[in-house]
């Protein structure tokens, strides 16, 4: 993966004040649009742009390479390495992991909108331990309850989400 330049970055955030598609972007920068969506994502971390609320996005019609004239910007453009996602059908497993990813992403909102953020920022009223040592005390809770459960895991489900929950909430406390 290309190190980003200040000169990038600053084109970055002038097509996404622009309200360019992240696609597009992808396109006119030649990067991948997963290297654009990171790299938003810790800008608006920083502060240095702002969230999008709606799909509201400028869409351009991006010529295919036969379609240009020669010496047009876009022909001297670089194209991205590998050619852009194609979606493929998923089989029956696939589908199984992303509804289940969707219903663990609403279960982590939903506690997190009930608890008030408290795993990834705590209080710490008795404990002065960081964000990090709590959640890995929380998941040692959880396995010793699955360890002192029924023999049969199914039973544990509500213990197995929270488990879930916190590796993925340990997974983002371990990327700030």
């Amino acid at each position: 993966m290309a190190k980003w330049t200040k000169k990038e970055e600053k084109e970055l955030i002038k097509h996404w004040n622009d309200n360019t598609v992240v696609v597009v972007i992808a396109h006119l920068m030649g990067r991948s649009v997963g290297s654009i969506t990171q790299k938003a994502l810790m800008l608006r971390r920083k502060g240095l742009i702002s969230g999008r609320q709606k799909k509201t996005g400028k869409r351009i019609k991006i010529p295919l390479q036969k379609e240009l004239n020669p010496g047009s910007y876009l022909t001297k453009m670089t194209y991205p390495k590998y050619p852009p996602y194609k979606p493929t059908k998923k089989t029956q497993s696939q589908k199984a992991i992303e509804s289940k990813m969707y219903d663990i992403t609403k279960l982590l909102l939903s506690k997190n909108k009930a608890y008030g953020d408290s795993a990834l920022a705590p209080i710490r009223i008795f404990s002065k331990s960081d964000g990090q040592e709590q959640l890995k005390v929380r998941i040692d809770d959880k396995l010793n309850r699955l360890i002192q459960g029924d023999s049969s895991i199914e039973s544990d489900k509500d213990v197995i989400l929270d488990l879930v929950g916190y590796l993925v909430l340990l997974l983002i406390a371990l990327d700030e």
